[in-house]
Formats: structure tokens, sequence, C-alpha cells
């Protein structure tokens, strides 16, 4: 099934605010909404009705890390297969997506977590979702882009469509401090289906976040804002309809998949419903342009001048880097190039990238170590071309991972 499989799409509303009104530090959400399946079936059936396109599965917060809190570990696989049949049921016809959210890990430097165990703890999950019916993976409320790279890469061996979406502030960073344009050209290289933000900042920063991403944007941007901040009764005062006009200039600024994060219910689909259908979306105009020699690293964006590239001499890899990677910043090159001839030197360079806030070109010798470089670095690199890998092979790899040889 392709998702999506026209523009505009819409999306679903809330599903956690929607059936459980009293939240609580040991309140573990998909268990409580197994408990309660006939809630479930008539909050999505409510959805189809109002228009929706497709239904998330609620597996948000489903994977082994996110339920090891409430001992219910061992769960990962029944509680998967249950809400994403359970749904599957609800709305027959309707392609259902099956939520995919941070775990609760953080990777290393900033955490004690691997980037494989961030992989791992997606991989489970996303297989049982797929062996239960899932059409696509909603990868979402993403954090960092560690994380949402860990999510894509695991989900994209299942071979169903994926849709990104991260949290940001009013500025457009992550938590970690990404910029959601630098996940972009990251997240958009690796295969997605489509990108954008949910929950997050106020429905009333969207436009002009959007509106940052429609130039570097090769697939559909998405937007899922929450209906306002709740209430001291956990309450959103949102009305439909004023979610609705909130969401004009979201369109206007480019956004082509819509729907609802936290607080919105069926009436607020409704009501998006109807202005999709009213909306021209042929009058959307702005630039829209892409660059081959887009780079990123895990903070921000480079738009390099292919013809004018300068790269640092080559940089050995080793256990601490730090002092070698702060003093290139004051170089005037453009690139780091970084040799990896071993696995190891990639795992060591992954340890210390978070130094450098210049782009990376990795050059090897080894298509291992290749792989591993490309596989850590939380970003869009360069692979050099006078590698002595074939370059048919170089070529593989590099696509694979979304870097660019040059």
């Amino acid at each position: 099934m392709e998702i999506p499989p026209a523009l505009p799409f819409l999306l679903d509303g809330a599903t956690g605010t929607n059936l459980i009104r009293q939240w609580s530090s040991d309140l573990c959400v998909p268990e409580y909404i197994r408990r309660h399946p006939k809630e479930l079936t008539a909050l999505q059936q409510a959805y189809q009705q109002a228009g929706c396109q497709a239904v998330y599965a609620p597996t948000f917060g489903a994977s082994r890390p996110a339920l090891a809190p409430f001992g219910l570990e061992d769960q990962v696989e029944t509680l998967n297969r249950e809400l994403v049949e359970l749904t599957k049921q609800a709305v027959p016809g309707l392609p259902v997506g099956a939520s995919i959210s941070p775990s609760g890990l953080t990777l290393h430097p900033y955490g004690d977590a691997a980037f494989s165990e961030l992989r791992t703890a997606v991989s489970q999950q996303a297989k049982a979702a797929k062996a239960a019916g899932a059409d696509f993976f909603a990868v979402e409320t993403m954090t960092s882009l560690a994380e949402a790279r860990a999510a894509v890469l695991s989900c994209r061996k299942l071979g169903l469509p994926i849709l990104v979406t991260l949290a940001v502030d009013e500025e457009g960073k992550t938590p970690s401090g990404a910029s959601a344009v630098s996940c972009l050209v990251t997240l958009q290289e690796l295969g997605i289906a489509g990108f954008g933000l949910n929950c997050g900042s106020g429905i009333q920063a969207y436009p002009e976040l959007i509106r940052e991403l429609r130039p570097f944007a090769k697939v559909p941007l998405i937007a899922k804002p929450s209906a306002g901040l709740p209430g001291s009764d956990g309450s959103y005062a949102m009305s439909p309809k004023a979610f609705a006009e909130g969401f004009v200039p979201i369109l206007q600024a480019g956004a082509q998949i819509a729907g609802g994060c936290c607080g919105t219910g069926p009436e607020h689909l409704a009501a998006l419903r109807e202005l999709v259908d009213q909306f021209d979306f042929g009058s959307v105009q702005g630039p829209r342009d892409h660059h081959d020699l887009l780079l990123a690293n895990g903070v921000q964006t480079f738009l390099m001048d292919d013809d004018n590239v300068e790269f640092t001499e080559p940089l050995r890899c080793s256990v601490d880097m730090a002092d070698e990677l702060l003093a290139l910043e004051e170089d005037s090159r453009d690139v780091i190039l970084v040799e990896v001839h071993t696995p190891d030197d990639a795992l060591q360079f992954a340890i210390n990238a978070h130094f450098t806030r210049l782009p990376v070109c990795f050059y090897s010798e080894d298509e291992l170590s290749l792989k591993t470089a490309l596989l850590l670095y939380q970003g869009r690199a360069l692979v050099d071309s006078q590698s002595p890998i074939d370059r048919p092979v170089l070529e593989r790899i590099a696509q694979k991972y979304g870097a660019v040889v040059f």
C-alpha cells in the first residue's frame, strides 16, 4: 500500500487525550487502552466518519524500554499485535499506521544507550505491528535526530511506508538541539514517505516552521498540531472551528498531510476535513530548491557550493578527538575529512562527533568501516570519491545511508 495514496491526505487526531482524562505517572497508556477496547473502537470509527483517511493504532509507548517501568517489557509483541488488530477491525478499509514513539533511551554521550539499542527497541515493536497487519509506520513525537534515524532504519527493513514527525519548539528545535530542517535533510534521504511536525509548539508556530522546511522538502510535509495547551483539569480549550482556522496558514505554507495531536477529537478532524476539501492546494507558491550538495549534522544544515568545497587535512580517529575537532572549528575549511580505517575508528568518531559543528566527509578503504561510519553518523555526510572501494559499491553504500559521493 502506498502512503499517502494521493495528496492532500488527512490523518487522525489524538487518542490518549480522548480516552484518558486523568493522567498519572503510573499509568501505562497502551495497556489502559487494551483494557478498554470498546472506547478505542468508538473513537476510531468516529475519526473514520469525520473523513480521516488513515488511523494510528495506539502503540505509542509500546516499545520494550517504554514498557519496562510498568513491568510490561515482556508484553511488546502482545500489546502491539492486539492494538493493531483492534484498530484494523474498527476501521476496515482504512490504512492503519503503527505509532512508534520515543523509547526513553538517550544516545551516548548524553545518555547511556548505544545506537544499536535505539534500533533494537524499535525493531521488536515494528515487527510485531507489521505481523498484525499495520499498513505503515508513524514515527512520531521524536525529540532527537538519533532516535528518529534509529526508528527509520529499523522500520525500513520491513518494507512499509514511513511517516516521521518531530516535536519541536517555536524555533524549530528538538529538545536535543537538532533543527527540524537538519532532520528533514537527513531523514528524507533514507526513503521516508513524509516528514513534518506533531505536538510540540502551539499551532500558531506551525506556519513559519512548515515554511522553513518547504524549500528543502523532497517528500510531502506533515502538520499534526495539538489543540492548544491543556488547562489545569487536562482539557484543551481550542474549538474545532478555531483549530481549522488556525490550519489555514499551515496549508498555505505548504503542508499537504494534515491531522491533529493532543486535545483534537473527531469534531476537530471533521472541521479540518471540510477545510482540506475546500482549500486550493494549487495556489500554494514558494521556493522548492532541491540541492544535491545539501549536508547536515545533528544540529544544523549546510548548503554547499560543489565547485568551492574546501576540506581539512585528513583527520585520524582516536578515543579522545575533542581538542582536534574543536580546533577545526577555527579553520576556514568547509568540511572535515575523516579517515575511517576500521569499525573501531567509526565508533570513536561517532562518540566524539558532537564536538564539531562542521559537516563531514568520510574516506575509507574498507566497506564495513565505511558502512559503520555512515550508520553511526547522525546527519547527512559526504563520502570521498577517492576512497579505493569500487565506485558502484561506494555509491550503493552511500545511497543506503543517505550520503553523497563527492
